[in-house]
Formats: structure tokens, C-alpha cells, sequence
């Protein structure tokens, strides 16, 4: 079933055959086969072992993870990019405060919903999850739930060189024991050929490209369009260079500058369909918030499809060129060519959580 569905987008051009994605899909069909086979009258259905398949950024993982998802014929699935889940556990234990083995009952909650979540991008960057972490897989897979994760690292990376990693290990090792570790990286980016550079992203921040930019922002606006506001994001104010009911620019170090969290562009994402970014310029080591946010920004719109269009003063490629963040940011890169392309940019936008 999965192996048709692959050739078939083979056979569109959509994806260019791999060898590393056809053995990870083969392990994927024998999880889809053990979903979909029925439970017998005396015995209920034995957990199913997941898969977290890891490697480098374009190489194919979120399109298996939704291949996957997309044909498997069962109504109790969840999809959702991982800070998204972990969002929503956040949000569940503030609202389950004060009661008994909260996780539990959160896991119970999800075995209602989910018998599979398959999650895109599972990475761990704070010492709140990283900590919270052992016990909430603990609580899932004692509900026989099965995974479904993307990762660009190996599980034995994962929170690497994190404050107290120690106590981070019990969830690795429950991820090694419960999912098939496949590596999907043939080293290519089939990403990179696909993208349109001239269509969403701007450079150099001239005059001239202001212009092309300003009446980029006419042409997809509806009016009326309101000049230096401010939006309120999260009880925040955030100040704006134009606005409209549905499209919006923001200077870059009015809108990445400071702390925020992935939350702050998930409100964005839902109440706009095009957001302009003016000002992004080469990020140097000390500018930590910049680079944090930016990140958090990227994998937030393209994961929901929010249309971001970019006038910067360096290339896509000069934006962060070496330091901490450079793991992280290679993603950002690949996913900001995607970004511009006619495919990208003609895309519906997504729902936060998928759930069927």
C-alpha cells in the first residue's frame, strides 16, 4: 500500500527515488500493517513497535512521516510537529495543576484520540522538556500508543551538551526500546532544487527591493492597510510596519529581538495568511535571541504553511554561517529555499494538530 502511494509520487515527480526511503518505508509498512490488523474477540491488540527516522535536513522524513499518516485507514491517528504536542501538554498540566499523576491521565486522555501520533521534527533544546520528557513517554507507551517521529539527530544526540542530561537518558532509552532507529539520508537535499529564489525572498535591502517588497504587500493585502501599529500577541504588544486583516510586516528585531515562544508565531500563523519580515541582515554569535526566534519562526510558518516573504541585506545562505546554532540552522536554511517555492507558496495552510 505505502510502496504504491511512494511510486505513484515517483511517477509525478514529485519525489525522486532513495534507496534509504524505501528501506525506511518498508518498515513503515510492517508498523501500517500491524495498526490495521484487527484485534481478535478474546485478545486485544498487542502494541505496535514505532519508528524514528533520523538524518539530515530535505532528505525525505516528513514525506514518509505523512505518507504514512495520509494512507493509513484508521480514525485514531494524530499528526503534529513535536513543539506543537509539547505545547499542549504544557497547556494540560497548567489546566490538570494540583491533581495526582497528571501525565498519566494525560496519556489516558491521548489513547482516546490516538491509537499512532506520528510527530515531525522531534527535538529537544530546554531543560523543562528534557526533564519532563522520561515520564510522559513512560505514561504514552504504557497506553500502547505507537511513534512516528522525524528527527535530524540520533536519539543519542538528542539534548546533547543540555543542563542535566543524565536524567534526560531514561527517555533515550525508551525511545531506542520502543521504535525502529532507521537513518534516512542519502546526503542530498531534494529540497534545494525545488525552490524559486526570486519569488518570496529579497535581497539587497535597497530602496529598490523596499519598493518590490511594498507592492508585493499591495498586491496580496486586502485593505484597508493601517501604517505603524501594534498587534497584541500573547498579552504583548508587538509593533508593525503595515497591517491588514491579512497580511502583516514586522521589522525583524521588532519581532524576533526579544524572548518569545513558538506560541507568539502560532497566533500569527492562525490569524494571518501572509507575514512580511524587513530588516533580516548576517546574525553573529551574540545575537542569541535573533537566532532563537528566528528558528522558532521558521519551523513554525512552514510547518503550517504560513506564507513569509523576507527582505534581507544578505542572502539566504550568509544569514548564519557558523556558531552554536549552526546544527539547528541548517534546517532553517533548507526549509527557507522550500519556502520559495511555487509548490510552497500555492499550499493551503495546515491545521495545528491533525487528528482523524
Amino acid at each position: 500500500m505505502l510502496l504504491v502511494a511512494y511510486e505513484q509520487a515517483v511517477a509525478s515527480n514529485k519525489i525522486k527515488e532513495d534507496a534509504r526511503q524505501l528501506a525506511a518505508l518498508n518498515v513503515l509498512q510492517e508498523i501500517y500493517d500491524g495498526l490495521i490488523k484487527p484485534s481478535s474477540f478474546w485478545f486485544s491488540k498487542n502494541k505496535v513497535k514505532g519508528a524514528y527516522l533520523y538524518g539530515a535536513v530535505g532528505t525525505g522524513k516528513t514525506f514518509l512521516l505523512d505518507l504514512f499518516y495520509n494512507n493509513l485507514p484508521i480514525k485514531k491517528k494524530m499528526r503534529s510537529h513535536f513543539y506543537q504536542f509539547m505545547q499542549t501538554i504544557h497547556e494540560r498540566l497548567k489546566f490538570l495543576q494540583g491533581q495526582k499523576n497528571p501525565l498519566k491521565l494525560i496519556a489516558k486522555e491521548l489513547a482516546k484520540q490516538a491509537t499512532v501520533i506520528c510527530f515531525d521534527e522531534f527535538f529537544v533544546n530546554n531543560i523543562v522538556d528534557a526533564m519532563l520528557l522520561g515520564n510522559l513517554l513512560q505514561a504514552l507507551y504504557q497506553q500502547n500508543i505507537t511513534f512516528i517521529a522525524t528527527s535530524n539527530a540520533l536519539p543519542d544526540e538528542l539534548y546533547k551538551g543540555g543542563l542535566q542530561r543524565d536524567r534526560f537518558i531514561p527517555a533515550i532509552d525508551l525511545i531506542k526500546v520502543n521504535n525502529t532507529v532507521i537513518q534516512v539520508d542519502s546526503g542530498i537535499d531534494y529540497r534545494l532544487g525545488k525552490a524559486d529564489y526570486d519569488r518570496a525572498y529579497f535581497y539587497p535591502q535597497d530602496p529598490e527591493m523596499w519598493d518590490l517588497l511594498f507592492s508585493k504587500f499591495k498586491a496580496l493585502a486586502l485593505p484597508p492597510i493601517e501604517f505603524a501599529q501594534k498587534i497584541v500577541v500573547d498579552d504583548r504588544f508587538i509593533e508593525t510596519t503595515y497591517q491588514t486583516c491579512n497580511a502583516i510586516w514586522f521589522d525583524f528585531n521588532k519581532l524576533c529581538g526579544i524572548p518569545r515562544s513558538q506560541t507568539d508565531y502560532l497566533i500569527l500563523s492562525k490569524q494571518f495568511d501572509y507575514v512580511f519580515l524587513s530588516g533580516v541582515h548576517h546574525l553573529l554569535e551574540y545575537e542569541n535571541d535573533l537566532i532563537s526566534n528566528f528558528i522558532k519562526l521558521i519551523d513554525v510558518f512552514y510547518d503550517i504553511s504560513t506564507k513569509l516573504i523576507i527582505l534581507a541585506s544578505v542572502p539566504i545562505n550568509d544569514i548564519y554561517r557558523q556558531g552554536r546554532h549552526q546544527f539547528e540552522f541548517e534546517r532553517t536554511k533548507s526549509r527557507l529555499f522550500e519556502m520559495q517555492s511555487e509548490s510552497y507558496l500555492l499550499s493551503k495552510k495546515k491545521n495545528f494538530i491533525k487528528n482523524k
